[in-house]
């Protein structure tokens, strides 16, 4: 019977071996299967940029005119850095409760907010008009 080395640990049955890594250009999704396509999480996403950004950069033309680009480019920018601080910040309240219920607790609260900060915006401007 040949005799492994002592630094290497014996495999039962049961354990299987480490999977071998993805080729290049193999998509990460979908088990493995090459040209799966995106996830079901990121489709909605990818409807929410198109549902969101056209009314943007609407907004942005009604109020500032020739400046518009300029506008959006800072939108888009902060939209960038808060997306990333609001991550980081998700990823410390995980290690610190051991659950993202908080985060998503805070997340509805800001929607809520949002929500209702809309609707007294809305009344005012028909109120002025």
């Amino acid at each position: 019977m040949p005799q492994t080395p002592p630094d290497l640990p014996l495999r039962g049955p049961a354990e299987e071996a480490p999977a071998a890594p993805r080729p290049p250009g193999q998509p990460v999704d979908g088990g493995g299967k090459a040209g799966a396509g995106p996830s079901s999480p990121a489709r909605p996403y990818g409807l929410d940029w198109v549902a969101t950004v056209p009314p943007t950069i609407a907004l942005c033309r009604e109020h500032y005119g020739a400046d518009s680009a300029i506008v959006f480019g800072w939108v888009l920018g902060a939209h960038r850095v808060g997306a990333a601080l609001v991550a980081y910040l998700g990823g410390l309240a995980r290690d610190a409760f051991g659950t993202y219920d908080p985060v998503r607790y805070a997340s509805g609260a800001l929607c809520a907010v949002a929500a209702l900060t809309a609707v007294v915006v809305r009344g005012k401007r028909r109120a002025t008009a």
